[in-house]
């Protein structure tokens, strides 16, 4: 979904919404005409579920390379994957760790880099927890892509590629699916285009 060009980023007052009414194919559009112009390479879409993506397909010279989405084990978004790997497209996960800072807080599933049973498989592989997360994800043919500030964490989430997570540890992350957001965006709900009131 879009918002006006020349709003602030947090419109102050009751009721006060900088929505755009602007068509997300008509933005599609122009960002293949960057693509004509030799201005971008690839270029993709965000937080689009299964029906913005054909209504999209329907409609596009240019096919989305990419859906970058919210995936972690507590929302691992397999039908949305399986949905956009049929049509070539590479789901891009971002808040694969979950959000550390939520955790404890009502409405907010706690990231599964806390989950004791996860600790557990970590130890069994000589691995952190978000290292464990992370090549599950990874299995699932998602780009991850974790925040991190500090060498150290970026050093340890390249470090995910020299091992193989056994069926049964597979099974049990497979588990923590809870259909949970950590960023529903539910201020936005109203929007004509949110897209997350549908199934996937």
């Amino acid at each position: 979904f879009g918002f006006k060009e020349k709003a602030s980023l947090w419109p102050v007052g009751e009721g006060v919404k900088a929505y755009s009414d602007v068509d997300y194919l008509e933005t599609w559009e122009g960002m293949e005409e960057c693509v004509n112009q030799g201005l971008a390479k690839s270029i993709g879409v965000s937080n689009f579920n299964a029906e913005q993506i054909d209504r999209l397909l329907k409609n596009c010279k240019i096919k989305p390379v990419c859906n970058q989405v919210e995936v972690n084990p507590n929302l691992n978004q397999k039908k949305l994957i399986e949905f956009c790997g049929q049509r070539d497209i590479v789901i891009v996960g971002y808040c694969p760790l979950g959000r550390s800072e939520y955790a404890g807080t009502p409405g907010f599933p706690d990231p599964t880099i806390f989950d004791p049973k996860v600790a557990e498989i970590a130890k069994k592989y000589n691995k952190t927890p978000a290292q464990v997360v992370l090549n599950y994800l990874i299995s699932l043919r998602i780009s991850v892509i974790p925040k991190s500030v500090t060498k150290s964490r970026i050093i340890e989430n390249i470090n995910v590629f020299d091992f193989t997570l056994a069926p049964e540890d597979v099974a049990y992350l497979d588990s923590c699916n809870k259909n949970q957001r950590v960023c529903p965006l539910s201020m936005f709900e109203d929007h004509k285009y949110y897209s997350f009131k549908s199934d996937y």
